[in-house]
Order: C-alpha cells, then sequence, then structure tokens
C-alpha cells in the first residue's frame, strides 16, 4: 500500500503575499538600469548607453579643445601687448636716461665754466675796479696838493682867496668821494672773494650731485624694467608652452577616442 503525500494547498492570503513579495524583489533587482526593458533588449540597451557615452565624452572633448585655443590665442595677444608695452616704457627709460646724462654735463660744464671763466673774471674786474678807485684818490691827492700850492700864496686877495677856497673844497670833495669809492670797492671784492663766488660754487656743484643722482635712479629704473620684462615675457612664453601643452594632449585624447 502506497503512502501518498498530501496536496499542498495555499490558501488565497497566502498566495496574494508570496506574489507581492516577489514583485518587491523584481523591483529591488531589475535586470538593467533603464537604457533598455526585459530580458531580450538587454544587449541592445548596453550598445545604446556606450554610444551616448562616446558621444557626450566627444563633446566634452570638443568644448575643452575650443577653449584651451581661445586661451592659447589670447595667450599669444597678451605676449603681443606684453611685448609693445615694455618696449615703449624701455625706450622711455632709455630717453630719460639720455636726458639726465645731458642734464648732468651741462651741471658739470657750468659748474667748470664758472670756475675757470666767471669766478676768475669777476674778481679780475673787481680787481680793475678797486685799482682805479686808488688811482683815482691818488690822482685827487695830487690834485688837491697842487692847487693848495698854487692858491695858498694868494689867500690875501679877496678875488683870489674865494677862487681859492672853491677849488680847494671841490678837491677835498673829490678826494673823500675818491675815498669812499674805494672803501667800497674793497668791501665788494672782500664780499665776492668770500661769499658770493663760494656760495656760487655750492650751488653749482649741488646741482652736479643732483644731476648725478638722477642719472642714477633713471640707469636703476632701466635696469629694473628689463628684469622686469624679462620675468614678464618669461611668464607669457611659459603659459603659452602650457596651453599647447595641454591642447595637446586634449587632441590626443580626442583622436583615441575617435
Amino acid at each position: 500500500m502506497r503512502l501518498t503525500s498530501p496536496p499542498l494547498i495555499i490558501s488565497l492570503p497566502l498566495a496574494l503575499f508570496l506574489c507581492g513579495a516577489f514583485q518587491s524583489c523584481a523591483a529591488l533587482h531589475p535586470s538593467h538600469s533603464g537604457c533598455a526593458d526585459g530580458v531580450a533588449g538587454e544587449e541592445h540597451g548596453d550598445e545604446s548607453c556606450d554610444s551616448d557615452t562616446a558621444k557626450k565624452k566627444h563633446a566634452d572633448l570638443s568644448l575643452d579643445i575650443e577653449k584651451k585655443e581661445r586661451e592659447l590665442h589670447l595667450a599669444k595677444l597678451g605676449l603681443k601687448i606684453t611685448g609693445k608695452k615694455l618696449g615703449v616704457t624701455t625706450r622711455a627709460g632709455h630717453n630719460a636716461v639720455d636726458l639726465a646724462r645731458e642734464k648732468l654735463k651741462a651741471a658739470e660744464d657750468a659748474l667748470g665754466h664758472y670756475t675757470k671763466v666767471e669766478a676768475p673774471a669777476k674778481l679780475n674786474l673787481q680787481q680793475l675796479n678797486r685799482d682805479s678807485a686808488e688811482f683815482r684818490l691818488k690822482q685827487k691827492l695830487q690834485e688837491q696838493e697842487q692847487m693848495e700850492l698854487e692858491y695858498g700864496p694868494h689867500l690875501t686877495d679877496e678875488h683870489a682867496r674865494k677862487t681859492g677856497e672853491i677849488v680847494i673844497w671841490r678837491g677835498r670833495k673829490a678826494i673823500e668821494f675818491a675815498q669812499r669809492r674805494l672803501e667800497m670797492s674793497r668791501a665788494e671784492g672782500a664780499s665776492l672773494d668770500s661769499y658770493e663766488i663760494p656760495r656760487d660754487v655750492v650751488s653749482l656743484e649741488s646741482a652736479v650731485r643732483i644731476a648725478r643722482e638722477a642719472l642714477g635712479r633713471a640707469e636703476n629704473e632701466v635696469l629694473i624694467g628689463e628684469l622686469e620684462a624679462i620675468v614678464s615675457f618669461t611668464k607669457a612664453e611659459n603659459k603659452i608652452d602650457l596651453f599647447e601643452y595641454e591642447l595637446k594632449k586634449l587632441h590626443e585624447q580626442a583622436a583615441q577616442s575617435d
């Protein structure tokens, strides 16, 4: 006598519960991420996703290449602009140096001319004026002495006395003026020798010193400008080299993706 298993009887509520559980599992574990539905379209969905990804990657590379080309073009323009600006600055710097050198030479020439020509000429003229004043004084003294000798014996005569007094008075006045002129000439000579000429020499030497300092500053500015130009050009060239390298890499990536 065979024993038979009793038939598996599943109640309706249990069947509904198991059906819902199976559907939940299917939702949690789909066979594909959404490129195509069902088992029959799985291979076709993968090919479609790969194509879309490749197209997006190629488009991104094209955009990056275009952007890098624009950056490279702007960098080259920037290098040209930098060159123009630095050229103008360099020329202006050299012109400033030339002008400062001319001013220094003019100041040195003025100092040399004053000490070698003008100052000696002033001293010589002053000496001439002093000698002339001394001569006039001596001349007036001699004339006065002669007048007193001539009119002295005739001072007893009324007419001769009045004439002699006038002549002698005029001579004494002339002697007084000659003495005053000589004193003024000596004072002017002393002032010229001890104050005016040394003051002018100091002023001209100061002008030479200021001009020499200005020339030094102008030369330093040119040197600094040249160093800055080297730095600016180097930076601009390095930037262009970097962009060219990055653009080359982007083109290589684009060629590999084709």
